[in-house]
């Protein structure tokens, strides 16, 4: 962002704000991440997950870095998170990133790194809307969510649906089989 001042003479000149750049503690930060994993440099660097996210929200050049370190090119950042925010759902985010279904099939099967960023997203997707699903069932008290999540939680206690079939054998199938086998004979 540029801004304006007057000098003493009214002439004006801009004074433009540096972008954040990569500092040494965050470059250290990376290097540790890259020996022993990124959990392990949080943990050595004492870094919080919101000093992390902070960084990564603020700074795009540390942004770029992380990623790229993490083995993601910066279309499928910008996928994983247009992702969450379409609640996992592939065709709309593959619409609003701009790339083809296939693109994000492609992704999963040859880049291991974004396959478990994209399912680790919708697992989150689940949990989420597993936790919706508990308060409405035990907090809101509804009837039909408490007895579905009984059908779903409590298989093993019996709460199923028992489905009842009557199967009849044609009898007259019955007697073909019959004189096909003694013709045989």
């Amino acid at each position: 962002m540029a801004q304006t001042k007057k000098n003493k003479d009214t002439k004006s000149h801009t004074i433009k704000k540096k972008a954040p750049r990569v500092t040494a503690p965050m470059l250290r930060f990376l290097e540790t991440a890259k020996e022993i994993g990124i959990d392990y440099a949080m943990k050595k660097h004492n870094w919080s997950n919101e000093k992390l996210h902070t960084l990564l929200r603020g700074n795009m050049a540390f942004f770029n870095k992380y990623h790229k370190y993490l083995g993601l090119t910066p279309i499928q950042v910008k996928f994983l998170r247009v992702f969450k925010k379409r609640i996992c759902n592939v065709s709309k985010t593959c619409d609003a990133v701009g790339i083809r279904r296939r693109t994000y099939y492609d992704w999963l099967n040859n880049n291991p790194v974004f396959k478990e960023n994209a399912l680790a997203l919708k697992s989150a997707l689940a949990d989420d809307l597993e936790t919706v699903m508990f308060n409405r069932a035990l907090v809101d008290k509804s009837d039909t969510m408490l007895i579905w999540m009984s059908k779903v939680h409590l298989r093993d206690r019996g709460y199923v649906e028992k489905i009842q079939q009557d199967v009849t054998v044609n009898p007259f199938l019955e007697l073909m089989k019959k004189a096909s086998t003694v013709d045989e004979e």
